[in-house]
């Protein structure tokens, strides 16, 4: 897929406007104008789209994974890492976590024993935009790698 954006973008400049569905999506393609985004434009591209489980599963989009960018948000981002991800909590929990992974492992373990077993991961959409933030900060500080990223 990151081919034929390349090409699109080869053909077409270096933003494109795309509707995947429902979905609107604006492809990135050179250095200048991913920094003009996420620097000059970053609150206008920090939301998360709106999904029908956020609006049913998660209290009107009210949670810290799909609410709006805002002061909502980031009060609930000071409170998750002053009170769930705080050294004394994690400490507090530690062992709790060590032992839970112990049987998860287990318990995995005797399953792939008893018959084939497939495993499938979700990154949820908070992991995905955190990735996407780092990538973008990678390619950002080294123009190279994102002139070679859109010749692939």
């Amino acid at each position: 897929m990151h081919r034929s954006l390349g090409d699109l973008c080869t053909k077409y400049g270096d933003l494109l406007f795309l509707r995947f569905g429902t979905r609107k999506v604006l492809v990135v393609s050179s250095p200048s104008a991913v920094e003009e985004c996420f620097t000059k434009n970053d609150i206008i591209f920090a939301n998360r789209p709106r999904l029908i489980a956020g609006k049913h599963l998660q209290y009107n989009y009210r949670t810290i994974g799909f609410s709006s960018y805002g002061d909502h948000w980031r009060n609930l981002r000071r409170v998750t890492s002053m009170e769930l991800f705080s050294k004394s909590r994690l400490n507090k929990f530690g062992k709790i976590l060590e032992e839970e992974i112990q049987l998860l492992l287990k318990q995995l373990f005797q399953e792939s024993r008893d018959r084939e077993m497939r495993v499938m991961l979700i990154a949820g959409s908070e992991t995905s935009a955190v990735t996407m933030d780092w990538a973008m900060s990678l390619l950002l500080n080294n123009p190279q790698a994102m002139q070679r990223l859109c010749l692939i």
